[in-house]
């Protein structure tokens, strides 16, 4: 589950970068509708489960400082 759900953040948080669905696929080895599944998947996580929700959004957090 911990390869999964780190790539399916990575997946988010690039799809929140502007890059799209089909650019998204060739780097991460999957179709367009596979990268839409992904990111939909992980607006429900953060919605529904503070969990998961808490780390992705830690997540973000890092990435917000990073570009900063």
């Amino acid at each position: 589950m911990d390869v999964v759900l780190a790539r399916q953040t990575a997946v988010y948080f690039c799809r929140k970068l502007d890059y799209t669905v089909q650019e998204l696929g060739a780097v991460f080895n999957r179709n367009h509708s596979n990268i839409s599944h992904t990111c939909k998947k992980v607006d429900d996580y953060i919605q529904c489960d503070r969990e998961i929700g808490a780390k992705i959004n830690q997540v973000g957090d890092r990435i917000n400082a990073m570009q900063q």
